[in-house]
């Protein structure tokens, strides 16, 4: 079973590039929450269901799949912000979640390639492994300004705990699979039969 995917979000609204657009750009963004939230939450779902072994080395590959790079999500506005520098902090974070859901499927598909050269048919209990966590309800058109509000400062920071979660799990799964593995110091005990021909 492949990964579920991620539709890319739609380019974030421009209060100063596209000003005539912006009430349609907006809509159409706050209307892609709702999908972009299922299927994040399908994605960590399938991603913490995968089943690793990382002593079963399955197929060998002359080249392992490139890892994908997370970049930090920017920071989200705090409600302590206000005017310029509330409104970059928002419009930053909110025009990287489509480069975010691009890189999502990158990390999916990244995940299926390694999974083929370490199969495993059962979950591996692991304590060291990663959990990625879920995306909290998404705010929507609808809602007072004080429920908006609260919902997409939770929304936000639950996106960027995904983003740092789905990269810790990508960093395990490739140093599980691809890394080097140390067997130790081998030491070996010689013993000598004497065959005296008797």
């Amino acid at each position: 079973m492949a990964y579920p995917s991620i539709a890319t979000f739609p380019p974030s609204p421009s209060r100063t590039g596209d000003p005539d657009n912006f009430y349609l750009e907006s809509t159409a963004f706050l209307d892609a929450f709702a999908d972009y939230e299922t299927e994040s939450n399908a994605l960590a779902t399938y991603i913490n269901a995968k089943p690793i072994d990382g002593w079963n080395w399955g197929t060998v590959v002359d080249v392992n799949p490139t890892q994908p790079v997370i970049a930090p999500m920017p920071p989200m506005p705090s409600p302590s912000d206000s005017g310029l520098v509330f409104t970059t902090k928002a419009d930053n974070f909110l025009a990287s979640l489509e480069d975010f859901s691009y890189t999502q499927n990158l990390v999916g598909d990244y995940i299926d390639d390694l999974a083929v050269i370490a199969y495993s048919a059962t979950l591996q209990a692991d304590a060291n492994r990663p959990v990625v966590s879920m995306l909290t309800a998404h705010p929507s058109r609808g809602q007072s300004q004080s429920e908006f509000e609260a919902k997409s400062q939770a929304w936000g920071t639950s996106i960027i705990n995904y983003s740092v979660n789905l990269d810790a799990f990508s960093d395990y799964y490739k140093a599980l699979v691809t890394d080097n593995d140390d067997f130790g110091l081998v030491t070996e005990t010689v013993t000598d039969t004497i065959d005296y021909n008797a």
